[in-house]
């Protein structure tokens, strides 16, 4: 399974009117608001032969020129993010941060939300 092309699709299917999600970047001429999601850490435990559990953790940073706006549409992903399921799932942990915080993109300078997911899944 391709866990961020799943992450992608749930977030297309449920986005509404969140910014779109870009795995890893975005290309330089995408103003914000937008929402990049960027692979953190993997880890597999083993169970019982011949199961094992896989920990994928991503941080999910959501853009605007507003820090009102980066705020909300921070909390909002969140809550769109709880409802994330497929094949194999397990359970998420979602860690938000405090505040939305100023954040220089390169070609702006804009407001950030950051927040971090452990997904636990099954491998089949």
């Amino acid at each position: 399974m391709n866990l961020p092309q799943v992450i992608l699709s749930h977030w297309n299917a449920n986005q509404g009117a969140l910014p779109a999600l870009w795995l890893e970047y975005a290309p330089a001429e995408y103003l914000p608001p937008i929402a990049i999601m960027e692979p953190t850490g993997f880890a597999r435990d083993h169970a019982n032969k011949p199961f094992f559990f896989d920990t994928h953790k991503y941080r999910f940073t959501v853009l605007g020129i507003d820090a009102v706006q980066s705020y909300e549409n921070g909390f909002a992903a969140i809550t769109m993010m709880d409802g994330f399921t497929c094949a194999g799932f397990i359970n998420l942990t979602i860690q938000p941060e405090q505040y939305a915080t100023p954040f220089s993109t390169g070609q702006a300078n804009v407001w950030a939300f950051e927040f971090s997911i452990e997904f636990l899944i099954t491998p089949s």
